[in-house]
């Protein structure tokens, strides 16, 4: 059986999404005939991080796919103008034409609709999109799809969202889920609200539990010392990279470090990647409560200052309102680094450890927690030695196991 992982369009800034191919492609696809399609970017970071060169993925890096669409469809069309090929007319018309076709016949993307007749033409049984709707409408014709509904944050927190993208995602993702031959999400809440939402029979939706990962590479001894100069890194700060969204509560965070400064508890912060409106707000926020100094924003950070800002830390926070699961905090666990996360669910259910959480919505709850951790090494030392234990109980096997199952599924 082949499948693609089919992500013509996935960038750096997709966040969550790309570092979930990752693991898709290291755990699932080193166990299956998993091709990929993506950008080059992502193509290559693929590579890089599976374990062997017989073990690196094939498919298609799609920047210079589009190329050769690109370069298809202006032939075609010019070859189709005939007396007016020579005309100044022709740019305007290759382009108009071109985007007529992207509306009405092939949704978003004339590339990836090539891309899917190439995968069919080599016997493509599955394709798996990695994420909340399909980048292509043609798709449900061309063959079986598996998607992953990362989470319906819009249906718990409608007032995040414009009631535009609000009225989209139930129109445009309900369609796409309810479209797929099998459905994969990874948390029980998900689970669930895929139920409910989606009103599928029950035997289309899996449910994968992820398990810990070191997403990024372990930093040398010239990474770490860059990196702390890079960013000028205090030697102890407490570490949450999350794209800064209203749902990742990084304010609350914000007030949660001031309770403790007002004890004399002095914590610093390094956020990452906070150029969006609720980040820059989250820090006027922290110059406004006199925290200027003990709050570092890095921007996006690269693979390898990640894997040094994961190490360099003296813990990870988790505040976020809303989660399938947490990157960082898997991270965590894999490194065996003091970890505290807000009381959802999924959380609370991979960490196994009450001692850990916190409230989300309560600044003084989560500067309780902190504090635990922050002002005693003999404690942080004892968690992080019970973490490497849990590390050691939880396993990929079943997001492995759930994920051939699921394109089984769908193929037949």
């Amino acid at each position: 059986m082949k499948v693609a992982l089919f992500a013509p369009n996935i960038a750096p800034n997709y966040g969550g999404v790309w570092q979930f191919i990752l693991w898709v492609m290291r755990e699932v696809g080193t166990e299956c005939d998993l091709s990929l399609v993506s950008p080059t970017a992502l193509f290559d970071e693929v590579i890089a991080n599976q374990s062997g060169a017989d073990k690196a993925p094939h498919g298609i890096r799609s920047e210079a796919f589009r190329a050769q669409v690109c370069d298809r469809l202006q032939y075609r069309l010019l070859d189709r103008q005939g007396a007016l090929a020579m005309s100044s007319r022709v740019p305007k018309l290759v382009k108009s034409t071109a985007n007529l076709i992207r509306r009405k016949v092939y949704g978003k993307s004339v590339a990836a609709a090539w891309m899917l007749d190439e995968l069919a033409s080599i016997g493509t049984d599955v394709a798996h999109i990695p994420l909340q709707f399909v980048p292509c409408r043609s798709l449900g014709r061309q063959m079986p799809y598996v998607i992953n509904p990362h989470d319906y944050q819009h249906e718990h927190f409608p007032e995040n969202f414009p009631r535009s993208q609000l009225a989209s995602r139930r129109r445009i993702w309900y369609e796409a889920q309810r479209g797929a031959a099998a459905i994969v999400v990874h948390s029980r809440q998900t689970y669930t609200d895929a139920l409910h939402y989606l009103r599928v029979p029950e035997e289309r939706v899996f449910y994968a539990p992820y398990g810990p990962l070191r997403t990024f590479p372990d930093p040398d001894e010239a990474t770490l010392a860059h990196t702390r100069k890079q960013f000028a890194l205090p030697d102890r700060f407490i570490f949450y990279p999350a794209r800064a969204w209203p749902h990742k509560n990084h304010e609350t965070l914000i007030d949660a470090a001031a309770l403790l400064k007002e004890k004399g508890v002095h914590v610093h912060i390094v956020f990452t990647d906070m150029d969006t409106p609720y980040g820059k707000q989250v820090c006027a926020k922290a110059a406004d409560l006199g925290l200027s100094d003990q709050v570092i924003a890095t921007g996006r950070a690269s693979s390898e200052e990640m894997g040094a800002l994961f190490s360099l830390c003296t813990m990870v926070a988790v505040p976020s309102l809303f989660e399938q699961n947490s990157g960082p905090m898997l991270e965590a666990i894999q490194l065996g680094k003091a970890v505290v996360v807000s009381n959802f669910p999924e959380l609370v259910a991979s960490l196994d450890n009450e001692q850990l959480v916190f409230d989300g919505r309560s600044p003084s709850d989560m500067a309780q927690v902190i504090d635990t951790l922050w002002s005693s090494d003999e404690q942080r030392a004892a968690v992080e030695q019970r973490l490497r234990l849990r590390r050691d109980e939880m396993s990929w096997k079943p997001f492995q196991d759930t994920y051939r199952r699921a394109y089984a599924f769908a193929a037949s």
